[in-house]
């Protein structure tokens, strides 16, 4: 049986649901700031002269910050929160929860500045209002390099991205590849 391995190649979409829950374990009813995070090869930033952004894990031990029994960020400085894969794969944005960043700040107008390839992007502002978690369905965020938000005052949670489905090169390129592989397969029994 001869196998062929394509490398770098995705064949289907592929959605992954970033929880926050991730490593470091945060123990229950702590906040951290941090200038960093990364699951599932995604990475968030913060600009490096910003303090960072909030790593929450409410476990109902602050009844002021939203609680929905798992790990979240959250946002009050105002200073730009920046992700992307760290192999640099496009993806899109399909959903999100979205909550206030606290009872005393409950409001949110949270905007999402998608950027593709050629620099072109694309922007949604998605708003609220409360400390319990609302799921915000994304339109037209595909093909994104990286994505920007530089508003204030918000906590998300459960962010669900995709990679694009495979394009016709990619699909040819494997195609050709297999035929060769039965090709070179039915020469050498052939012999």
């Amino acid at each position: 049986m001869m196998m062929v391995f394509c490398y770098g190649l995705a064949l289907g979409q592929n959605t992954l649901d970033i929880t926050f829950d991730g490593q470091p374990v945060q123990p229950p009813d702590s906040q951290y700031i941090v200038t960093s995070y990364s699951e599932s090869g995604m990475l968030f930033t913060s600009l490096p002269e910003n303090v960072g952004f909030d790593r929450n894990a409410n476990a109902g031990g602050f009844s002021f910050y939203p609680d929905n029994g798992s790990t979240y960020i959250q946002q009050t400085a105002g200073a730009p929160v920046i992700f992307s894969f760290t192999d640099g794969s496009l993806f899109g944005l399909d959903s999100v929860d979205l909550a206030g960043y606290s009872s005393s700040l409950p409001d949110f107008d949270v905007q999402f500045v998608g950027y593709h390839p050629d620099g072109s992007t694309v922007t949604t502002d998605l708003s609220g209002s409360g400390i319990n978690f609302q799921t915000f369905d994304f339109t037209g965020f595909s093909d994104l390099s990286y994505v920007e938000i530089s508003t204030p005052d918000w906590s998300l949670d459960n962010l669900v991205v995709s990679t694009p489905e495979p394009s016709v090169g990619k699909l040819f390129l494997v195609g050709s590849l297999l035929f060769g592989a039965v090709k070179l397969r039915r020469d050498r029994r052939a012999l």
